[in-house]
């Protein structure tokens, strides 16, 4: 199983930092409650990599505010939103400090969501996929494990992975992942912290078998 899931995900897991693609496009523009403030301009969501972040295991989005002027100057980039990650937040602000952003017709307040995301799933050792993972648990714990991207990436590996068994005309087989994964999440991380420097997608398919 781990063979097929390497060689069809192998031009689809990024493993590196991707760029960021700037500048960013208007989508909506809100009325701003206090008369004399500026109208605030959000901004089509950022995503990008934080090898900082996943060294740490951390992951997730980060909301910045900035004041633009017509002729281009702007004010000072503020969090406004935290990912609960001090170096998240602050790579958040570095990257929109430094990026450049289309002047608006009149002066707007732009808010722009940067969203960290874990990346390198196929070379990932079990002792990064732990330590993400009860990052999560412990920064998140009013939320569902099932909201975390590695969650989401690791269902998605193992239906990629019977869909390359040729799976494709069992519907209950491609279910699988979905409905099994919540179940074997603790026995996941708790045999990734045994097995730290394991591939933690060796110990996934194995998991579900």
């Amino acid at each position: 199983m781990i063979s097929t899931l390497l060689a069809l995900l192998a031009v689809q897991d990024p493993v590196a930092p991707a760029p960021v693609a700037l500048p960013v496009a208007e989508v909506v523009t809100e009325a701003a409650a206090d008369p004399a403030a500026l109208p605030v301009v959000r901004v089509r969501p950022i995503e990008t990599n934080s090898e900082a972040g996943m060294a740490a295991g951390h992951s997730g989005s980060a909301v910045v505010e900035v004041d633009m002027q017509p002729d281009g100057t702007r004010g000072e980039v503020l969090l406004v939103g935290s990912s609960r990650s001090d170096i998240l937040d602050a790579e958040a602000v570095s990257l929109i400090t430094g990026a450049t952003l289309r002047a608006p017709e009149r002066a707007s307040r732009y808010r722009i969501e940067v969203v960290f995301q874990p990346y390198g799933f196929l070379e990932m050792t079990c002792r990064s996929f732990a330590l993400q993972a009860r990052w999560f648990q412990q920064t998140w714990p009013e939320k569902s494990v099932k909201d975390s991207t590695l969650y989401t990436a690791s269902v998605g590996l193992m239906t990629l992975a019977l869909m390359g068994q040729g799976g494709t005309g069992d519907t209950q087989a491609m279910l699988r992942p979905a409905r099994e994964m919540e179940a074997i999440w603790p026995r996941l991380i708790g045999e990734c912290e045994r097995q730290p420097d394991r591939r933690y997608g060796q110990v996934l398919a194995r998991l579900m078998r």
